[in-house]
């Protein structure tokens, strides 16, 4: 197999290509089992993390005002750490700090109300479609699409489209 100049030089010979094409990132693409070992210690540090604010934060389970404002933190805070940090662990944390913002989002807008309530719904479809357009991590992405799909699908059901 050739090295990737030569390779690059025989491209340009036949101009295939008509400029340097460089390498910009300096990052090393670890084996799968080091992403696998990372994504998972991502997951239980946030669950620690989660276990430990969520015995100071109980008492916000009585005020939906301040769940809704702790939520949208946690997805800020973890879009912010996506968009900085490039590392798999990072990318796991901050997924499910994400996850459970989003999870503080839902609980606050069905524990008043009654869950055939239509704008809980809207809410949630535009929140999961909007997060799965801003979010910068491929996985996150991915879920928050196939969540805003089953909350879109169960709005048309509750206004009476469900094969639209």
């Amino acid at each position: 197999m050739k090295p990737e100049h030569e390779i690059l030089a025989s491209l340009q010979k036949n101009q295939l290509i008509n400029h340097e094409v460089s390498r910009t990132t300096n990052e090393v693409d670890s084996p799968w089992y080091i992403k696998i070992l990372m994504g998972v210690s991502g997951w239980f540090a946030a669950l620690f993390i989660l276990g430990f604010f969520g015995v100071a934060i109980a008492s916000l389970f009585e005020n939906t005002i301040a769940l809704i404002i702790v939520g949208l933190a946690m997805i800020a805070g973890s879009y912010s750490l996506l968009s900085s940090k490039k590392s798999e662990f990072f990318e796991h944390l901050c997924l499910a700090f994400s996850f459970a913002g989003q999870a503080l989002i839902v609980f606050a807008l069905f524990n008043q109300g009654d869950l055939k309530d239509i704008t809980n719904w809207i809410m949630l479809s535009l929140m999961c479609g909007s997060l799965a357009i801003v979010m910068p991590s491929y996985i996150h992405s991915l879920v928050s699409a196939c969540l805003a799909t089953l909350c879109f699908s169960y709005l048309m059901y509750l206004v009476g489209l469900p094969s639209f």
